[in-house]
């Protein structure tokens, strides 16, 4: 833009110059070619002149895209900040959940599936998994084999009510050393399923899949699980519920 003023200077000055030449001369052709000249001068201060604005229309232009983006990159991080801090507010009123019955596998078991998949969903006030073990092979301390239906259930309180917003099973068989989890081969997902389970569970399968499959049984020990919880932490709550489906009692 510096560089377009200075040619505009520059061009007027020669239109002065040739007005005081048109000025000075009484001759007609002089007069004549002095009128031709600063016609022309002034046509090219016109066309310098669309130039400058031409190319500040451009700069305005980009200017204005860099503002958007940079608009709407703000907005995303803005958006990502409010969503982590909502989760970091989130502030629970009940105790974490701890196994304190005498199954030291379950016991392992519990505080591994806590630990490792309770955050794989929306943080909720606890998380409360449920044990459904198959078989047991413990020849080897150094590699306890645990066969088993897992679950992960999250519960936010609602009154008297957890009210389950969340959870997912996980069957495999789960190693373990020392009362510690060292390891998990889990069932795949999807197509590969089947052929996944029956070659974790090998000749247990068909038990796997009597165990999976009994809704009823599994209601059982999660009621009793979340009993367990209930009392141990002399808790106001007498029922749970999974969303759409009618409240549990639990046993009193």
């Amino acid at each position: 833009m510096k560089k377009n003023l200075v040619r505009l200077i520059a061009l007027a000055s020669c239109m002065l110059m040739g007005m005081s030449l048109v000025t000075a001369c009484g001759n007609e052709a002089e007069v004549a070619s002095g009128t031709t000249e600063v016609s022309e001068s002034a046509s090219e201060v016109q066309e310098e002149i669309k130039e400058d604005i031409t190319e500040a229309k451009e700069d305005v232009e980009e200017v204005k895209e860099e503002v958007s983006e940079n608009v709407e990159k703000a907005s995303e991080e803005v958006k990502d900040a409010t969503s982590d801090d909502a989760e970091e507010e989130h502030i629970s009123m009940l105790p974490d959940y701890i196994y304190k019955g005498g199954d030291p596998y379950i016991s392992a078991i519990s505080m591994f599936m806590i630990e490792n998949y309770a955050g794989n969903y929306e943080r909720s006030d606890v998380s409360i998994p449920n044990i459904s073990i198959i078989d047991i092979d413990d020849s080897n301390a150094d590699d306890i084999l645990v066969w088993g239906d897992y679950w992960i259930f999250n519960y936010d309180l609602d009154g008297d009510k957890l009210v389950c917003k969340s959870g997912g099973n996980y069957p495999g068989l789960i190693h373990i050393k020392d009362n510690l989890v060292t390891g998990f081969d889990i069932v795949a997902d999807g197509s590969d399923y089947t052929e996944s389970a029956k070659a974790i569970f090998g000749d247990r399968y068909e038990k796997f899949e009597e165990v999976n499959a009994s809704t009823e049984e599994r209601e059982k020990i999660r009621t009793q699980t979340i009993s367990d919880y209930v009392k141990s932490h002399e808790l106001n709550i007498t029922k749970y519920q999974d969303e759409g489906w009618d409240p549990v009692n639990l046993p009193e």
